[in-house]
Order: C-alpha cells, then sequence, then structure tokens
C-alpha cells in the first residue's frame, strides 16, 4: 500500500538534500518503481541556499520537475497512485506523491507528510 511506504520514508525528519519536498517525494517513487527521478542531482545540494541556487539554476521547480520526469519516462498525467506532482504549498513549490486514496497528494513536512488536495502537474511512468 503507497501509504505505508509515504509514511515509512517521510517519517524521518525534514533535511535538505536528504529528506526534503523533492527527495522525499521521489524516494517513494523509487520505492514503487525503481526509477529515482532524482538521480541526477542527488548531492548537488545541501541546506536551502543550495536547493535554491539549483532550483533557479535549472529554470523554476517547474521545469525542473518537468524535465526529471521527461528524462526518466514520465509522462503528464492527472491523478494517479504513485504519480509524481507538483504542488503550491503556501506559496513555494513542491513534489508531491500520489496516494492510494483518490485525488489525494502526499507533501513532506518537518516530521512526516501531509495530505494535499491539488497539483498545478503531474507526471507518472506509461
Amino acid at each position: 500500500m503507497i501509504e505505508d511506504i509515504v509514511a515509512e520514508v517521510m517519517a524521518r525528519p525534514f533535511e535538505w538534500g536528504e529528506a526534503d519536498c523533492c527527495t522525499a517525494a521521489c524516494d517513494v517513487h523509487l520505492r514503487l518503481t525503481g526509477i529515482d527521478p532524482m538521480a541526477s542531482y542527488r548531492g548537488a545540494y545541501h541546506g536551502p541556499r543550495g536547493a535554491l541556487r539549483l532550483i533557479r539554476a535549472e529554470g523554476g521547480l517547474p521545469a525542473m520537475a518537468a524535465r526529471m520526469a521527461e528524462a526518466h519516462g514520465m509522462r503528464p498525467c492527472g491523478w494517479h497512485p504513485g504519480a509524481l506532482g507538483l504542488a503550491q504549498v503556501r506559496r513555494q513549490m513542491a513534489l508531491v506523491i500520489g496516494l492510494d486514496q483518490p485525488g489525494w497528494w502526499a507533501g513532506k513536512t518537518a516530521g512526516g507528510y501531509a495530505p494535499v488536495r491539488e497539483v498545478v502537474a503531474a507526471w507518472r511512468l506509461l
């Protein structure tokens, strides 16, 4: 069940570059599919400034997420269990993962995850 994997992966304390909104969603995706969309960015940043520099260099998180998805054979989709989504959370963008419940996504928080209802884009393996 996806929720079990989400709970286990996202229970780790928040840490930039290791267990943040992007790496946590991609870690769940990796566990579900064997594919790590963050593979080329692992170790590329530490801390919020490093993350911001990387995201800016990639043209913003929407562009970065779309390139990550495409590079790993993922295609745009609507909600789907295990799909990666891009959500706007408190005026910031975050990667989220599709849960088993229709229309629900999970986003990393400081000590776990929170459900998210809407995404601006989503991708999955087809």
